[in-house]
């Protein structure tokens, strides 16, 4: 099942609405970064605490292993700031991804000012509640040469095999940063 599912790219549609931004100055202006492993895209930069968008990015997402990240920076005069961010798995069941436009609902994303990386330098999960959120649709298509029972039932697959790297994730993710540490120093220190 992984050569056919890796062989053949999916076609990854993020919709940025709007936000809901946290800060005493009215005179805000804001952008959003969308970003798969090399590729970025950036929304036009609106004025105002609660910016609407409503601009829709396409991606091509040949490795699903990626993850899409999602950054919401106010615009300064010498340099920006990053406000908040937030990281979606592509290669498991995220309740943000969905496999059908018709079932793709706009959901507020909480953002976060930190990210976590795993040993392999790869963003587990995100930190730090900023206040900030975004309105965001997001929805994957899958390859447009499946029939509707190939599609259903590689669905099916996808959602079966999403539940066990969701289980194995969640092992990996319960381990902390100091865990970690711990866990290096330990080792090092024995012969």
């Amino acid at each position: 099942m992984s050569s056919s599912t890796s062989s053949s790219s999916l076609l990854l549609c993020v919709l940025v609405k709007s936000a809901r931004i946290q800060l005493s100055d009215n005179e805000c202006c804001s952008y959003v970064v969308l970003k798969i492993d090399n590729v970025k895209s950036t929304t036009s930069v609106v004025k105002g605490l609660t910016p609407s968008w409503e601009q829709e990015f396409y991606f091509d997402v040949p490795d699903r292993s990626a993850g899409l990240q999602i950054e919401l920076w106010e615009r300064g005069q010498f340099w920006d700031k990053l406000l908040g961010l937030c990281h979606i798995h592509l290669d498991r069941n995220d309740e943000h991804i969905n496999t059908d436009f018709a079932n793709a609902q706009d959901r507020w994303t909480t953002l976060d000012a930190e990210l976590i990386l795993n040993r392999q330098g790869q963003v587990t999960r995100t930190c730090h509640p900023t206040g900030h959120a975004l309105l965001i649709r997001t929805y994957v298509e899958l390859p447009s040469d499946l029939t509707e029972e190939e599609s259903k039932e590689l669905s099916e697959k996808l959602e079966i095999l999403h539940e066990i790297l969701d289980k194995e994730g969640r092992q990996l993710q319960d381990v902390t940063f100091d865990e970690l540490n711990s866990l290096s120093t330990m080792h090092t220190d024995q012969p």
